[in-house]
């Protein structure tokens, strides 16, 4: 080892860094005369076998990534399929990981290795570390014999279950809400009134209820119909509206709009406005005036469930209890804390917040906007967001789902808001000017201009 790098290592800790190590007792075999030959370039492609081959001849990161890929089954998907990865993932430690891509998909499946800081004492050590070492919900550590220096480790104070039916997730979802109520001004303080139409949640039945001026908390639901909507979607057209008014029968609901019902009653929520059923389909002059309201609906909702990760209304919110593979596993790492605790690392498969089929939709792009306070059933955890909090989600990672644009309404940025919004899904293009209503609608009374096609009277000579 070179002086300079002696001398570093010996500086590095008493400046207060936690050290990051291997645990003496793995069976990892070090070779000093070993010379990994994934550093030579920038870029390289290298498949899951020669990592396990170079780790087993001494090379301590290929070690740890081909170590956490047995624990976490990636291994299973990649074999001796081709991975891309960056070089400097050497230099850089274990936060470089997340560079790493694969055949898969175009996501794919990187990792991420993290402290569980769910006991008091780890997050009483991650406290007290100087604010230039933890911030962001990541913290710096010193690699003391990895081939990286200083790496970013994350850190959580709650481990997601991975089904998002299940009571831990249910109790999350009520922390997020009663923190809310209590902390945020996202709820109505008097109860709106509610919609025309919503579907009422009974103890012992479903059916549509038609208000006459009364006032409740009530939830939406934001989903995708899918290419498939006409077939699975159930929708309320002029022929059942009078039988949906007595009762719905269970199975003929989608799967997604019976586990809306489900959480709704798991939250005590006693009705659900949901646009299919809310609205009468084949009625031109109640889908005209009701789909105007939409921005009032989502506005006023006390919550909005997200069907986040579904394609279509038969992919449900709820995750099954078949999904431990995205649960976090030991790791031979270890993270000692400046006179504290000295803790074992964990990896996981990085679970997605940002390429959701419902995000993409254009329709939904003003339910976001709108809604104050929404609850996204994202695959293997949830998301929450609310006017006062971009997002908060049950695997505490920093990377989260895209900020929602509420600047837009607030400072008139119309041309940013529809250039976003262009490159959303639509399934039908006479639909762009009714998806966007809402927002216009909301910009009217902000700003008090005059909506024309998709412009602004004060600015259409601008706009041209």
């Amino acid at each position: 080892m070179a002086q300079h790098d002696q001398d570093h290592r010996a500086i590095v800790p008493s400046m207060g860094f936690p050290i990051l190590s291997l645990d003496p007792d793995c069976d990892f075999q070090e070779d000093q005369d070993y010379e990994c030959p994934y550093k030579a370039e920038y870029t390289l492609e290298v498949t899951y076998q020669d990592m396990v081959e170079s780790g087993r001849r001494g090379c301590k990161v290929c070690y740890i990534y081909s170590y956490a890929m047995i624990q976490t089954k990636l291994d299973l998907f990649y074999d001796n399929s081709e991975v891309h990865m960056a070089s400097w993932f050497h230099h850089r430690g274990i936060d470089c990981f997340n560079h790493w891509g694969g055949p898969l998909n175009k996501e794919s499946h990187p990792l991420e290795f993290i402290c569980d800081a769910r006991d008091p004492g780890i997050r009483s050590a991650i406290q007290n570390l100087p604010q230039t070492l933890s911030n962001e919900r990541k913290l710096k550590a010193f690699d003391c014999d990895l081939d990286g220096a200083i790496t970013k480790i994350g850190y959580i104070e709650h481990l997601p279950s991975g089904e998002t039916s299940s009571d831990m997730s249910f109790r999350r979802a009520k922390e997020w809400i009663a923190r809310c109520d209590i902390n945020h001004s996202c709820r109505k303080e008097v109860a709106p009134m509610l919609p025309k139409r919503v579907v009422g949640l009974a103890r012992d039945r479903i059916y549509i209820h038609e208000s006459h001026g009364e006032r409740g908390a009530y939830a939406c639901l934001s989903h995708c119909w899918g290419p498939k909507g006409n077939d699975i979607l159930l929708k309320t057209k002029k022929e059942v509206l009078a039988t949906f008014k007595e009762s719905i029968q269970w199975t003929a609901l989608p799967k997604t709009f019976q586990d809306a019902i489900i959480a709704c009653r798991r939250l005590g929520i006693d009705w659900i406005w949901i646009d299919s059923l809310c609205i009468v389909q084949d009625d031109p002059l109640d889908w005209q005036l009701e789909s105007a309201k939409m921005a009032t609906i989502y506005e006023n909702a006390y919550l909005t469930l997200a069907a986040t990760f579904a394609e279509d209304a038969s992919g449900g919110l709820f995750t099954g209890p078949d999904c431990t593979d995205h649960n976090a596993k030991s790791t031979p790492l270890l993270l000692q804390f400046p006179n504290g605790p000295t803790v074992p690392l964990i990896c996981r498969r990085r679970l997605n917040h940002q390429h959701f089929p419902l995000i993409r939709r254009a329709w939904v792009y003003q339910e976001r906007l709108l809604s104050p306070r929404i609850l996204h059933f994202a695959g293997f955890e949830l998301i929450w967001e609310c006017l006062a909090v971009s997002s908060d989600c049950e695997c505490g990672s920093a990377e989260l789902l895209q900020t929602r644009s509420r600047d837009y309404l607030k400072n008139r940025n119309w041309r940013e808001l529809v250039a976003y919004y262009l490159a959303l899904e639509l399934s039908h293009p006479s639909d762009i000017f009714p998806a966007l209503s809402g927002l216009a609608d909301r910009f009217i009374r902000n700003f008090g201009d005059e909506y024309v096609a998709g412009m602004w009277k004060s600015t259409l000579i601008r706009d041209l």
